[in-house]
């Protein structure tokens, strides 16, 4: 089975310009994806209750990583590509969870301009 990321949906709320993640061993949280705990689905399938609730949802580590853009120099330590939080990346991340959740994911996009954060190149 594939890796997954567990998207912490109540961490990131509609001041966050990036989506958050677990860190890895369910350790803390983190918005840079590098950083970001990678889980088997095997495990998450043991434990949907806790991983995969809907305040949280486990998503293939392929869609973020190919969802990662570059944040601003000095973002969270420029630990690597952040996931803007918009709704787009929301209805993809919540299209790709292959597990119902217990309850409905309730996402908040930001509600800043994306200009602010996105990188001029």
């Amino acid at each position: 089975m594939s890796e997954f990321m567990v998207v912490a949906v109540c961490h990131t709320t509609r001041d966050h310009s990036y989506i958050t993640f677990w860190r890895p061993d369910d350790r803390g949280y983190t918005p840079v994806v590098p950083r970001a705990g990678r889980y088997s689905g095997e495990q998450i399938a043991q434990h949907l209750a806790y991983y995969n609730t809907g305040y949280h949802v486990a998503v293939p580590v392929a869609l973020i990583e190919r969802l990662g853009t570059e944040p601003p120099v000095g973002f969270f330590d420029y630990g690597g590509p952040a996931v803007l939080n918009t709704r787009a990346n929301w209805k993809l991340i919540l299209a790709a969870a292959p597990w119902a959740t217990k309850y409905p994911p309730e996402p908040e996009p930001f509600r800043g301009r994306l200009s602010q954060i996105i990188p001029k190149r």
